[in-house]
C-alpha cells in the first residue's frame, strides 16, 4: 500500500506508522511499524508531498475472514499517536484511520 505525506510547517519530531490489520471484532491481528517515509518527518519540507509503501505478509495460518487496514502516526521516542479525526469529527478509535479491507480465503 502507498500513502502519500506532506507537512504544513516543519515537524521537530521524526514521526512512524504502523499499518495495522484488524478482525472482525476490531483486535490486533497483524502490525507492521517503521519510519513515516524514506526521509524522515522532522525533515520534511512544508508544501512538498512524500511518499510511503507499505507491505504486510499476511501468514499461511490467517484464519479466512474479514479484515480491515488500519494506519497510524506516532511519535517513536514515547509511542504516542497523533488523532485521527473522522469524517463526522469524532476521534477515530485507537487513533487508527481505516483505509481499507482485505478478505482472506
Amino acid at each position: 500500500m502507498t500513502t502519500f505525506w506532506s507537512a504544513d510547517a516543519p515537524s521537530a519530531i521524526p514521526y512512524s506508522m504502523t499499518v495495522t490489520l484488524l478482525d472482525d471484532s476490531g483486535e490486533t491481528v497483524l502490525r507492521g511499524d517503521g519510519p513515516l517515509s524514506l526521509v524522515p518527518s522532522d525533515q520534511w519540507e512544508p508544501g512538498r508531498t512524500y511518499a510511503d509503501l507499505r507491505t504486510l505478509d499476511l501468514p499461511c495460518d490467517l484464519p479466512a475472514g474479514d479484515y480491515q487496514i488500519g494506519v497510524g502516526v506516532y511519535d517513536w521516542r514515547d509511542g504516542a499517536r497523533l488523532p485521527v479525526t473522522l469524517a463526522d469529527e469524532t476521534i477515530a478509535p485507537d487513533d487508527l484511520a481505516i483505509v481499507g479491507n482485505v478478505e482472506v480465503e
